[in-house]
C-alpha cells in the first residue's frame, strides 16, 4: 500500500474554471456536443425564498 501514496496528486492543478472545462471536453469524447448553447438562467430570489 506504501508504493501507492502520492499516486493521487495532479501533476498540474488547473485553476481557471475556462481551462479546466477545455481540459474536461479533451479528454470525454462527446462532451462538446452536450454543451448548452446559452448559458443557463435561475431565478435566484426564488431559489433562496423555497422553503425547504
Amino acid at each position: 500500500m506504501e508504493e501507492l501514496i502520492g499516486t493521487q496528486k495532479p501533476a498540474r492543478r488547473i485553476l481557471d474554471p475556462a481551462e479546466a472545462i477545455a481540459a474536461l471536453e479533451r479528454a470525454v469524447p462527446g462532451l462538446v456536443e452536450l454543451r448548452r448553447r446559452d448559458r443557463a438562467a435561475f431565478d435566484w430570489p426564488a431559489v433562496e425564498d423555497r422553503t425547504v
